[in-house]
């Protein structure tokens, strides 16, 4: 509740304003990890694998990101039908440039002893 509109509205210009200088958080898909990549075993290469990636919330379990990548290469596709597929998308060619300009951090473990750097138990 404001005692005037004149109070509402500098109250909100205020709010926007510290909206703008507060940093933003990185997002956790801006990092990708090797040993999740090796324990997905899955065929593709590595970044069309960061590519796809991205689609999956940041924490997901081997498990999850098996499944996904199950869904994706059906029996119509071979990893290498993929990759060329996917050589032809402005979104990958895009990513493809932002990835070789290091955008993206790799890390070479997510999982140690059996939990990832999230504390999510390692399910395969």
């Amino acid at each position: 509740m404001y005692c005037s509109n004149s109070c509402k509205q500098k109250a909100h210009q205020q709010r926007s304003v510290e909206k703008e200088q507060t940093p933003v958080e990185p997002n956790e898909m801006q990092a990708f990890y090797l040993d999740e990549y090796q324990m997905t075993e899955c065929e593709m290469s590595f970044i069309t694998y960061c590519f796809a990636r991205r689609s999956l919330v940041y924490n997901a379990t081997i498990d999850q990101i098996k499944d996904y990548f199950n869904l994706i290469g059906n029996e119509k596709w071979t990893w290498a039908e993929l990759n060329d597929y996917l050589t032809g998308i402005k979104a990958f060619n895009e990513f493809n440039e932002r990835f070789h300009n290091n955008e993206f951090t790799i890390y070479p473990n997510r999982f140690t002893d059996g939990k990832d750097i999230y504390g999510v138990e390692m399910l395969s």
